[in-house]
């Protein structure tokens, strides 16, 4: 897969175009499985010819209750909207009223082109142009959580349960460090919205694939709390290969964990404490020399 992976601009850039009124009635499983299995394909295996056409199909099945319709219509959109070759515009004529807004915000094409050129080059140039205003890139996926985040609505708490139950066991078969790497990117979702400014955004992924999970618990002052995470984070952007977007991700939470400990230790922390996965590592006792 790594091979697959290419230079630094299409990781930098892949990491940021990555991804997830209907009856309130149970989803048809292998609904559930072809749309996680795509996400999959786009995501780990960088197949989006393969994953856009398993979006299609799903984005065409009109049949009752099939609400992962709209989540791969979203998709569908998103990519349709950088322009990616062989995407074609959903059938979305009968979307639900609280999905038309964001479906319309994706009817005028980005300059994929241009985007692509802020993320070519040395990875130090390209950090200092995503940390200008000019250089950022704009919100490259707010359809699909717009999407998750309707269903969920709709199915109902029991049958919520019942559908995050299936989309982990869905992971877990026969994945194995896959399937630690698919949460992996999941919690990487929700930084990535934490670091943009939409907390709604990263609360409907919290909720979607990290229902259960629970700030470690932690005692001591803001202010010691914050230096011992930057002191972890300090060793995880040391581990990490410096050219690639999960290196350059841990950059971006470093500089957002600084902004914010200068203005109000309290903030820093409750950012750290907002992040599944991140901050168990990032709030653990430091290890000891030698060990």
């Amino acid at each position: 897969m790594t091979a697959r992976r290419g230079n630094a601009a299409a990781w930098l850039l892949g990491g940021a175009l990555a991804l997830a009124g209907a009856p309130a009635r149970a989803q048809e499983p292998e609904t559930e499985t072809a749309l996680h299995e795509a996400w999959l394909g786009e995501i780990l295996d960088l197949d989006v010819a393969a994953a856009t056409a398993a979006y299609q199909r799903l984005a065409a099945t009109a049949r009752p209750g099939n609400g992962e319709r709209w989540i791969a219509a979203a998709r569908l959109l998103e990519l349709q909207r950088l322009q990616v070759p062989g995407v074609q515009a959903p059938p979305v004529a009968d979307a639900p009223t609280p999905l038309r807004a964001a479906f319309a915000a994706m009817a005028t094409p980005l300059p994929s082109q241009e985007l692509l050129a802020r993320v070519r080059g040395t990875p130090k140039d390209v950090l200092a142009t995503l940390n200008t205003d000019a250089g950022r890139l704009p919100a490259l996926r707010p359809a699909v959580p717009t999407a998750q985040a309707w269903w969920l609505d709709q199915i109902g708490p029991s049958q919520r349960d019942r559908w995050r139950q299936r989309m982990a066991a869905i992971a877990d078969r026969g994945r194995g460090d896959e399937a630690r790497a698919t949460e992996r990117l999941y919690a990487a979702e929700v930084l990535r919205a934490e670091l943009d400014g939409n907390r709604a955004q990263a609360q409907s992924l919290r909720t979607l694939y990290f229902a259960d999970w629970r700030p470690p618990v932690v005692t001591g002052a803001a202010a010691e709390l914050v230096a011992r995470a930057r002191a972890n984070l300090a060793a995880m952007v040391a581990e990490a290969e410096p050219d690639t977007a999960a290196g350059s991700l841990l950059r971006q939470l470093t500089t957002a964990i600084d902004e914010r400990a200068a203005a109000d230790p309290a903030d820093a922390l409750a950012l750290v404490q907002s992040l599944p996965l991140y901050a168990e590592r990032l709030l653990q006792e430091p290890r000891a020399s030698g060990r």
